[in-house]
Parts: structure tokens; C-alpha cells; sequence
């Protein structure tokens, strides 16, 4: 039995968290169930929106601003499922269960989660995914529970990350073409955010602390610009600067990082904690900057302002504090913090009975 996916995840020119997970998502469920039909609706003004390899339909802001482009799609292809990743108006979910979807719902926000649990939303939404380690969001409340109950909505699922899973011979050969085969390597990835810190964009302020991290440490860092700031190599320095990868090269990357810096983003926060990571990570939005005061206050990663001097220090104070860094490994092992790609699947599999 073939059917038709739809995803329908925030889009803009800043950040690429919910696009990535609806794409990691989107590729398993090919991966799996090669004749189903994918398609996608992205804002154009999206710097990832010419890159899928899905169909794809753009729109001139993030889909939750064009109800009856959606709606008119949805009526047209009559997808058997949508999913709305952080996005999504209630017209267009109903619309979506008035031709025969089921509907699953993404949250990595608190406010997006508080808007899936409004009853009118939950009797329309078959499934809530919540896209966070439980860690950061916390599980669900009494009143929450009751809700679930009430309306007969499937039981939210806790995706934590969703991540394609590294493998052995690849990350190898990365390694070996990064030039970083056999020694140890930090990694400086700040995400999708675009936000400016010392009067510059977040990419160039992680890429100049970088320089000066590796300077002080004498260890190689490797440095992911993204897709808007290609690589640039810095002569004379022990950083290697690569552009946009796939997330199954960064994932390799994040694997054997001996430690990481990165961007406060749900996905690539995620991706660290379920790797075991000591991370210092640097908020460029307000949901960041709460997610990381929950993880800093549970001793799972440590974090510092988009400021290249704070960045030097908060990193250089760990490698040299190793007891700090262990600590820091022991408390995310004594949490369930996962993959939640293969959940995600599980779930999708028992939609199609």
C-alpha cells in the first residue's frame, strides 16, 4: 500500500530546524516505504527551498501564511497524512481532516506546544510529536495528561532528536578529508541562526573564535559555515572551515568531536545530548536561550553569550577542567536523551493500519 505524505514545516530565510527534521523524517519514510508520494511546502525566501529532492511547492513566507494555497493543495493531492512542523493554522489542519488526512503535529516550542494542546486543536490533530529532550521541555503535566484523555488523542510522542545515525566508514573518510584522520578536533556549528553578536553575523563570530580557541588549545577546530557563509580558509591556523553539509556528514562530524560549540536550535541541541556531548552552546533567540538555561541548570552542557571573548573562555575553561566534562557526560547518561527518527517511523507505520 502507497500513500501521500505532506510536510509542512516553518520556513524562512533565518534558521532551518524544522525544515531539517521534516527532510531527516522525510528520507526514512522513502527510505522505508519507497513508493510513497512526498511532498513539501516551503517559503521561497528559504536558502534550502531549490535543495529537496521531494516535490515541492513554495510559497512567498513560511506555509502557515498561505491558508488557501495549502488548503488548495491538500484538496487537490489528498494526502493520507500532513505534517506541520512548528507551523500550521487551524483552517489548514481542518481542511486537512476534512479530506481524509491524519494529522501530526511537531512542537520544539513552548508556545507551539501550548497551541497543540488547546482542545479545539487536539480533536483535529491524530498525533502531537514533541521535537525536545524531555530534559529541556519537561514531560507532560497533570492538566496536559487529562487533555489527552479527554479528547482521545493518540498519547504525544517524545521524539527528542531526530538525526540520520553516523556510521563508522564514512565518518572515517571525512575524517581522513578534513585532514583531522588522527588527532582530536573541536567543532564550531552554530546552526541555522543568523544573529548578529560583536557587530557581526553569528557564523563569523563562531569562525574567529575558533581561531583563537585552536591558537590557545593547539587543537585543529573544524568550523561549519552553513549554506550562506561557504568556507573560507584561514591561513596560517589549525582551523579547517567547511560550507552546508548533509546532516549525516555533520552527525559524523559531532560524533567524534571532543568538544562542541553550537547554536541553541532544538535539533542540533538534541543531536549533541544524544551523542553525550560536552558542549557550550550560545542562545540567538528567547525559546534558545530558555532551553539552554533548563540543560545548563541540569548540568548537561554549559553555555555563553554570541561574543567571541566568552566563547574563548567558557571553552578553554573546559578542555582544561576534565572532571567538569565528565560530570557533564554522567548527567546526560542518566537521562533517556535518543534518536527519535525510528519513533517517528513506528508511528507513522501504525497511521497506515
Amino acid at each position: 500500500m502507497t500513500r501521500s505524505l505532506l510536510f509542512l514545516p516553518v520556513s524562512n530565510a533565518i534558521g532551518s530546524g524544522e525544515f531539517m527534521r521534516c527532510r531527516i523524517i522525510a528520507e526514512a519514510v522513502q527510505e522505508r516505504w519507497p513508493g510513497d508520494r512526498i511532498q513539501f511546502v516551503v517559503s521561497r525566501a528559504a536558502p534550502y527551498s531549490g535543495d529537496l529532492p521531494f516535490e515541492t511547492v513554495l510559497t512567498d513566507r513560511s506555509p502557515t501564511f498561505h491558508v488557501k494555497e495549502v488548503n488548495d493543495l491538500i484538496r487537490c493531492s489528498k494526502p493520507e497524512v500532513v505534517i506541520f512542523d512548528n507551523a500550521g493554522r487551524k483552517a489548514q489542519m481542518r481542511c486537512a481532516r476534512e479530506n481524509g488526512a491524519k494529522i501530526v503535529f511537531i512542537s520544539s516550542r513552548p508556545r507551539r506546544r501550548r497551541k497543540a494542546f488547546r482542545p479545539d486543536r487536539m480533536r483535529l490533530i491524530t498525533q502531537h510529536w514533541i521535537a525536545q529532550p524531555e530534559a529541556a521541555l519537561g514531560d507532560l503535566t497533570g492538566w496536559e495528561a487529562l487533555k489527552v484523555r479527554l479528547t482521545g488523542q493518540l498519547s504525544p510522542l517524545f521524539l527528542g532528536s531526530i538525526f540520520h545515525p553516523s556510521q563508522e566508514k564514512r565518518r572515517g573518510d571525512l575524517r581522513r578529508k578534513l585532514g583531522v584522520a588522527s588527532q582530536p578536533y573541536l567543532l564550531f556549528c552554530h546552526g541555522g541562526g543568523d544573529l548578529s553578536g560583536d557587530d557581526r553575523m553569528a557564523p563569523e563570530v563562531f569562525a574567529q573564535a575558533a581561531e583563537e580557541v585552536a591558537k590557545a588549545s593547539g587543537l585543529s577546530a573544524v568550523v561549519v559555515g552553513g549554506r550562506s557563509h561557504p568556507a573560507e580558509e584561514i591561513n596560517g591556523s589549525r582551523v579547517i572551515t567547511v560550507g552546508n553539509l548533509p546532516n549525516e556528514l555533520l552527525i559524523d562530524l559531532l560524533h567524534d568531536a571532543e568538544l562542541i560549540v553550537s547554536g541553541g536550535g532544538a535539533g542540533l541541541i538534541g543531536q549533541v545530548l544524544a551523542h553525550r556531548q560536552v558542549c557550550v552552546s550560545v542562545p540567538f533567540a528567547e525559546d534558545q536561550r530558555n532551553r539552554l538555561k533548563q540543560c545548563s541548570r541540569l548540568g548537561l552542557l554549559d553555555k555563553a553569550d554570541l561574543d567571541v571573548g566568552k566563547i574563548r573562555m567558557a571553552v578553554l575553561a573546559l578542555l582544561k577542567d576534565g572532571q567538569r566534562c565528565r560530570r557533564i557526560r554522567q548527567g546526560i547518561g542518566s537521562r533517556t536523551i535518543t534518536n527519535g527518527l525510528n519513533s517517528a517511523l513506528t508511528s507513522l507505520a501504525v497511521m497506515r493500519e
